[in-house]
């Protein structure tokens, strides 16, 4: 009897630490970035504002383009963020996933965090990721090392992940490779010189995050307008591949 005892409490003890354990992953998924929160609570009127602020940026920069000279724009993570919400849906509806929602950035430690609720019928949670932008030696070349992606503060294995991005890219006709650094991934890029709203060509030559902005720079001329292959692809696409592929689930 009392070996039995010993037994059944052991089973017992044993099933509380597995209970505990998935309480402790589950807890642990849905934790939420504080800049994510932060980021959330951007009141309607106020993101409007910053969502106008970028666009109107975005709109001088495209002057300057065409003047063929020295540029630079400096964007903050709360223009960006406004533009989100205020005008994300309305601009270009179905350009994310069904299940991606409110995404969020945040310009911190050098790096770009990015946050995105995700529900599906399986999990709710908020997947973050910490993205390195720089640019290689060869020219408007731009690589994203992946520092970490989290469900909550569990880490998500990246396998599937970089999968799905590499198929989203091949879908919508985006030359891609993956490269290492540090053991982290790192997606290379290329961005055309020439693009159709422009007379002009663009070279990138500067990108730097500082504490809640980024800041690019580069140069404009006519003598760099040359047919390209690159990044050049359409928004719409990228809607149209989600749109189909939604179409498609059972």
């Amino acid at each position: 009897m009392r070996f039995f005892r010993r037994m059944l409490l052991c089973l017992v003890v044993l099933a509380i630490m597995v209970g505990l354990a998935f309480y402790s992953v589950f807890r642990a998924s849905q934790s939420v970035p504080e800049f994510y929160t932060a980021a959330l609570e951007l009141e309607r009127d106020v993101a409007s504002k910053a969502g106008d602020e970028l666009e109107q940026q975005v709109e001088e920069l495209h002057q300057e383009l065409e003047q063929g000279s020295r540029w630079e724009i400096v964007v903050t993570a709360k223009q960006i963020n406004g533009w989100l919400a205020a005008d994300l849906d309305q601009r270009f509806p179905g350009l994310l996933p069904p299940e991606v929602k409110q995404p969020r950035v945040a310009f911190q430690d050098g790096e770009t965090r990015v946050a995105c609720r995700l529900e599906t019928p399986n999990v709710t949670t908020v997947l973050s990721m910490a993205l390195e932008p720089y640019l290689t030696e060869t020219p408007n070349e731009l690589a994203v090392r992946i520092d970490h992606v989290r469900a909550g503060r569990v880490p998500v294995p990246l396998k599937e992940l970089l999968n799905q991005v590499s198929e989203v890219a091949m879908e919508v006709e985006v030359p891609l490779h993956w490269a290492q650094e540090d053991g982290d991934p790192v997606a290379i890029v290329q961005i055309p010189q020439s693009h159709e709203q422009l007379s002009t060509g663009v070279i990138i030559d500067t990108i730097r995050i500082d504490d809640g902005q980024l800041y690019i720079a580069g140069r404009s001329d006519k003598s760099f307008a040359f047919p390209q292959a690159g990044f050049d692809a359409d928004v719409n696409r990228v809607a149209n591949y989600f749109e189909s592929k939604t179409k498609r689930q059972p």
